[in-house]
């Protein structure tokens, strides 16, 4: 069973599935977009040559049946479907529980049945479902040395942890493609020129920046929200152009990716963590 709840630009929800004033007849879209494919032709060469391939904008359109007072619900539904404004959807199945941006095109219906039925026809320029829930995955440098059985002589004690030199976590991508992250950096004291890496795919970020402490740091790879800012003492400034040069948008491939970090100084006074949204084409 497929649940259905459209949301507006002012945060206002139908649910279209759980509802005794509408019938949600079809949804269609919801199958992997089409691709286009760009290849150049050889003169001398049978076929051509791949160039590049990427996906289009994805088109939902949702069928839907007012029930009882046809005509009052049929115009309640104007309230969340409005042409050309912004459109919230959030689906789930037995599978999967995801959202999508959208923007509605139009919605047509034939008002002189007895029986009517509307279609709205919704343009999602990111074609990528995104799941509901998040996966945070932080750096640490604690290595536990805490262990059952035990036992604690008095002199000279046991360590229960200890500081590693070494630190790195592996991110697990369920996404159905690469995708980016949001990285935070937190700084407890003086710290300069963080550098992640991507382990797995052989890149790096790096920013030539002195932080100071309470300096937080947000890296963002996703695609279509690329950006790097600085929030110290609540002002958020742009610090682009603190890329070190050689550095790329990391990006997760489909399955285990291993992240690591360094600093040029104080890598123990700072706090890192990296949230992953799973994208689907798909649901």
């Amino acid at each position: 069973m497929l649940q259905v709840i459209a949301e507006n630009k002012y945060n206002e929800q139908i649910n279209l599935t759980q509802n005794g004033n509408y019938a949600l007849l079809s949804v269609g879209g919801l199958t992997p977009p089409a691709a286009t494919i760009n290849t150049a032709v050889i003169a001398t060469s049978d076929g051509a040559v791949f160039n590049s391939s990427r996906l289009g904008t994805r088109n939902i359109v949702l069928t839907i049946a007012p029930l009882n007072s046809i005509e009052t619900n049929r115009i309640n539904l104007y309230q969340y479907f409005k042409a050309k404004q912004y459109i919230k959807l959030y689906l789930e199945n037995n599978t999967r529980s995801v959202w999508i941006d959208g923007y509605i095109e139009k919605i047509d219906g034939d008002l002189f049945n007895n029986k009517q039925r509307l279609q709205i026809s919704i343009i999602c320029p990111d074609p990528y479902f995104k799941d509901t829930e998040t996966g945070l995955y932080t750096f640490s440098n604690v290595v536990s040395l805490f262990t059952f059985p035990f036992a604690i002589e008095e002199t000279p004690g046991i360590p229960i942890s200890e500081l590693g030199e070494y630190v790195e976590i592996a991110i697990t991508n369920n996404s159905d493609d690469e995708t980016g992250v949001l990285i935070t950096l937190i700084a407890n004291a003086a710290v300069t020129n963080p550098t992640i890496y991507n382990m797995t795919t052989n890149e790096h970020f790096a920013l030539n920046i002195s932080m100071e402490t309470g300096d937080i740091i947000t890296i963002d790879t996703r695609r279509g929200h690329k950006s790097v800012s600085l929030n110290r003492d609540g002002v958020i400034t742009n610090i682009l152009n603190n890329m070190a040069q050689g550095s790329a948008w990391l990006n997760l491939v489909v399955g285990d990716n291993i992240f690591t970090y360094t600093c040029g100084s104080g890598a123990e006074y700072i706090n890192i963590s990296v949230e992953l949204q799973p994208i689907y084409e798909g649901v």
